[in-house]
């Protein structure tokens, strides 16, 4: 199955990565364009995380 990674780090991990139908993330955190993490809920918070 191929693998497909997004972004780039400067540690050895890949934010995002696509194998097949499925989609992994690893330490995303809700924060917006000034570095704050977003008010709300998980809604808002998730919401965040997909936009970054």
């Amino acid at each position: 199955m191929p693998k497909q990674c997004f972004g780039k780090s400067h540690v050895p991990l890949s934010p995002a990565v696509r194998a097949g139908d499925f989609v992994y993330v690893s330490g995303q955190v809700p924060v917006g364009s000034d570095g704050l993490v977003v008010k709300g809920g998980i809604a808002e918070q998730t919401e965040q995380v997909l936009q970054n």
